[in-house]
């Protein structure tokens, strides 16, 4: 029997029994049910995003009010701030003239007391030889997650600021602001913040001290290292140099005050 034939004979037992008649309609039904299937499902997902789009529409409003009234808080706490730190300014020339009138009848050890003290309070501004050391972000950083690997952070900062001190600088500011013993160097969200006030980069540290020797000091602490590593692991960009004459504004944050009983313990 040849191959033909034997495919005729097994096609007429075949149809003689329905089976072929089944598949066909089997296959035409399966068919059916999974168009219908997927129509069903493509219409389920556009439901959900048009679900979606909706309560993202119907929740921008609030949203953007919610932003529109914080911006306004801001604003209003910036114009105070404005407000305060012009009175203070103002206060510290009031201060400054009235010193001005009392030191002629200043002599001797008072009136040298009372420059030691201003300058070591850092309400007086200075002048001379030190160190300039700058922070900078990585130009090119790299991420974990979300996170930035390669950013300034305020313990950066602290690790220099603290190395200085270390090294025996006599006055430092960060970005202009002077440093005193009730200045903060801290962060808020990705912002770094000294003496409550947002500073940009480059981080720019001025000390004063020796130059050259408060430089070599500088180098024998353990911050060195410190900053060391950022620039090896993290390709942080900073630089320390010696210099001839730099400045340091006065300290524009609140005086000292002393503390007094408020009774006697029972």
């Amino acid at each position: 029997m040849t191959t033909t034939t034997r495919v005729d004979w097994l096609r007429a037992i075949l149809e003689a029994d329905g089976i072929v008649e089944y598949r066909g309609r089997t296959a035409h039904r399966v068919d059916w049910v999974g168009r219908a299937l997927s129509v069903l499902s493509m219409t389920l997902v556009g439901f959900v995003v048009v679900s979606a789009g909706i309560g993202i529409a119907r929740s921008r409003p609030q949203i953007t009010a919610e932003q529109d009234a914080l911006r306004a808080r801001v604003a209003a706490e910036q114009v105070r701030t404005a407000a305060v730190e012009q009175a203070y300014a103002q206060a510290q020339a009031d201060l400054l003239a009235t010193q001005q009138l009392v030191r002629p009848d200043l002599t001797g050890s008072l009136a040298s007391s009372l420059d030691t003290q201003a300058m070591a309070a850092g309400f007086r501004a200075l002048r001379g030889p030190g160190v300039l050391l700058t922070l900078e972000d990585a130009a090119h950083p790299t991420y974990a997650g979300t996170t930035n690997l390669g950013r300034v952070l305020d313990r950066d900062v602290q690790h220099a600021v603290n190395g200085l001190w270390q090294a025996g600088a006599e006055a430092i500011a960060v970005n202009g602001i002077r440093l005193t013993t009730r200045t903060s160097i801290r962060n808020a969200g990705s912002a770094i913040l000294v003496d409550y006030k947002p500073i940009a980069q480059p981080v720019r540290i001025t000390a004063l001290g020796s130059g050259t020797q408060l430089l070599a000091r500088l180098r024998r602490t353990a911050e060195w290292q410190e900053l060391g590593q950022l620039r090896d692991q993290y390709r942080i960009r900073w630089s320390a140099s010696a210099q001839r004459a730099l400045n340091v504004p006065a300290a524009s944050s609140a005086l000292p005050t002393v503390a007094h009983p408020g009774g006697t313990a029972s």
